[in-house]
């Protein structure tokens, strides 16, 4: 599931970044993402998407699904960033 939303007009140009809510769910939902590695599932994602030069708000799950509140630059494709 993906919500996002294209925002900010400036006085002298456009500034267009899109906010995005990423969640991520385990094979048929199973409870697989132990809590003993999931700082470091979170602190791996973290850093991916930092690489893309993306802004993360946040980065929390459950042990069946991750959750993810980030934003990113409209020079990136959506589609490409989730892959």
């Amino acid at each position: 599931m993906i919500h996002y939303i294209c925002t900010t007009k400036h006085k002298y140009h456009e500034f267009y970044k899109i906010s995005i809510s990423i969640v991520f769910g385990t094979k048929l939902r199973q409870p697989s993402i132990p809590i003993d590695i999931d700082r470091k599932l979170y602190k791996i994602l973290y850093d991916l998407m930092k690489s893309y030069g993306a802004f993360v708000y946040r980065i929390g799950g459950m042990p069946d699904h991750v959750h993810i509140s980030v934003d990113i630059t409209s020079k990136m494709a959506l589609s490409d960033f989730v892959k």
